[in-house]
């Protein structure tokens, strides 16, 4: 990407223009802020909801779906300037099917 209007086409810049895009970024008020903690705290108890479902199928399936609800939602939100954690979203979707998948290959007593 060329950053600056009077070097040849590159597939990198140098790094004091690299250096100056970022001061700018900074400067400007222009980097994106970071979610608030209730927020967080929010989506990752509703991503946790994903180990209520009884179907291991469909707990699998809304976790996918979930993930990919999470991410173009924090795609919309960066582009309104906040950053949401997918990372933590995407564990805690992974943890909450892990969990549902043993709970539901777990020997049953027969009566």
């Amino acid at each position: 990407m060329n950053l600056a209007g009077w070097e040849p086409a590159a597939p990198d810049s140098p790094a004091i223009v690299v250096h100056a895009a970022a001061l700018r970024t900074a400067l400007l008020a222009g980097a994106p802020s970071e979610a608030s903690r209730p927020m967080v705290v929010l989506l990752l108890s509703a991503a946790a909801l994903v180990f209520l479902v009884r179907g291991l199928g469909i707990a699998l399936a809304a976790a996918l779906l979930s993930a990919i609800v999470a991410f173009a939602a924090s795609l919309l939100a960066l582009r309104g300037g906040l950053v949401l954690p997918v990372a933590s979203i995407f564990f805690t979707l992974a943890l909450a099917w892990g969990a549902r998948a043993a709970g539901a290959l777990r020997p049953t007593r027969g009566r």
